[in-house]
């Protein structure tokens, strides 16, 4: 899963971690961003690394054979997928509880393997959804989920070297900007040159100190779009590994952003939140916390998701007005609110 899909886990995940306090919980990890997250957490004993690839390879049957083998007595699956079903029905584990329909939206590949099959409605923000498991297994469930994410000491040491080298004034306020988007969901981005015109009007107009943040691979591309607004001190992306960023995240006044991993990280940091949303849907996906601006047009397509066989085809082709349909003047209204509204919170 995603970084956003498993922020939205952790309130479900530290519900079994209390709950099973003596048990040993391990969390099967295929992508490096689960591993980067989770590795120094409390709500984990044990990562599962699967084999890089997609789909169900030999190579990973034969890895999920040596995981089965391993006797568990509880198997949770809150995402699903061939590989994981393929897991459960290996483990033999006595009980496996899973998600295995939204409602008019998706059901997962052979439900019938969970003994606690759990159905959900189709519009429900995926950390509710992820409580109903709590139900299930008769864990006493929390009214407003939070989320739970730990960050290291030199993970906090990495950002405050970076800060240093920012030398901003201490009266700015911190942004933190992410003009891109999860890999290979790029279809969820506005347009980057606004992005750079709105990074211009934070430093020009607000007076804040601007970073921007973003995956290693995106390193190059906003160094080539904001070569003109942001220097290279301003730049964390390739600098700052997942949980440095999430302590700068931590840190800053703002986040700035698409519907991303990294919005969630800053919703599970306590950091206020400008977040554009387009062709998904906030009621399901806006990151957990309060205070945050959700902004999106208002048009009969959305909420599109590009579900189906020809999803690349469709985000490619799209046009996605419900991005460009969103202006630059609102983002900036929306980011002086939350400055104003952290400002005054600071004060009190």
């Amino acid at each position: 899963m995603g970084i956003g899909d498993l922020i939205c886990l952790t309130p479900a995940l530290k519900g079994i971690r209390d709950f099973y306090s003596h048990a040993h919980i391990a969390l099967v990890a295929s992508q490096d961003s689960t591993r980067q997250l989770m590795e120094h957490s409390s709500l984990v004993d044990e990562l599962l690394a699967m084999p890089p690839g997609e789909g169900l390879t030999w190579r990973r049957l034969v890895w999920g054979i040596a995981v089965a083998r391993r006797q568990w007595d509880l198997v949770v699956a809150s995402h699903h997928g061939t590989n994981l079903v393929a897991i459960t029905l290996l483990s033999r584990a006595p009980f496996r509880v899973g998600i295995v329909e939204y409602t008019g939206r998706w059901q997962a590949p052979l439900p019938y393997v969970y003994n606690l099959p759990i159905s959900v409605p189709g519009i429900e923000h995926r950390s509710r959804s992820n409580m109903r498991i709590l139900r299930a297994l008769g864990i006493p469930v929390p009214d407003v989920p939070r989320a739970a994410l730990e960050i290291p000491q030199r993970a906090h040491d990495q950002a405050r070297v970076f800060l240093e080298q920012l030398a901003a004034k201490p009266a700015q306020p911190l942004v933190i900007l992410q003009p891109g988007s999860s890999a290979g969901q790029h279809w969820k981005s506005w347009p980057s040159e606004r992005f750079v015109r709105l990074a211009a009007l934070l430093q020009d107009e607000l007076d804040a100190a601007v970073v921007a943040a973003g995956s290693p691979d995106e390193d190059e591309l906003m160094r080539q779009q904001l070569s003109g607004v942001l220097s290279d001190n301003q730049i964390a992306a390739g600098k700052l590994d997942l949980l440095a960023t999430a302590s700068l995240i931590q840190q800053a006044d703002l986040f700035v952003g698409n519907d991303s991993g990294l919005a969630h990280v800053a919703g599970a940091v306590g950091t206020r939140a400008v977040v554009i949303f387009g062709p998904t849907d906030p009621r399901i996906c806006k990151p957990l916390g309060e205070g945050h601006r959700i902004l999106q047009a208002d048009l009969d397509c959305q909420p599109c998701f590009f579900y189906g066989p020809s999803q690349n085809q469709a985000a490619a082709a799209c046009h996605r007005e419900c991005l460009s349909a969103i202006e630059l003047e609102r983002v900036v209204g929306a980011c002086q609110e939350c400055l104003h509204d952290s400002a005054n919170s600071t004060e009190i």
